[in-house]
């Protein structure tokens, strides 16, 4: 069980702020986790317990400063988080992928992919899929 979330159009994250990010749709979604009337988050129902989080952010070309991943359970930072940073490059889109460790979850949790950067109007690169978040059930 789980899902896998896309785009379907530019996001911009702040430049000064933890930006999550707003999902356009899910390619599956085995137990309803998302609604794109909540789009930037996984909620989990009391029937799971035990997820992981896999997480990639394309961004395009840029010329200066940083581009940051992670994700928050709550909207905080949990034992184990990843934190991913990358200097932004002026001739190649920037990647970067991470998992989360096997965390426990309880219902009412919220799950989100953080992305944010210090340059100004860089956005999230949409054309090549390259951008999207998965939920992996364990238990």
């Amino acid at each position: 069980r789980g899902a896998l979330l896309i785009l379907t159009s530019a996001f911009v994250p702040s430049g000064t702020t933890d930006t999550g990010v707003v999902w356009g749709s899910a390619v599956y979604d085995t137990g309803n986790f998302w609604s794109a009337g909540n789009p930037s988050c996984f909620l989990m129902p009391s029937t799971v317990s035990l997820i992981q989080m896999v997480g990639n952010l394309l961004w395009d070309t840029g010329t200066t400063n940083f581009r940051l991943g992670k994700f928050f359970k709550n909207s905080a930072g949990y034992a184990g988080q990843a934190v991913v940073t990358t200097s932004a490059m002026a001739t190649i889109a920037v990647a970067q992928n991470w998992t989360s460790p096997v965390l426990s979850v309880v219902s009412g949790d919220f799950l989100t992919l953080i992305a944010r950067t210090s340059q100004i109007n860089a956005s999230l690169n949409i054309t090549s899929a390259g951008t999207w978040f998965a939920l992996h059930v364990i238990a």
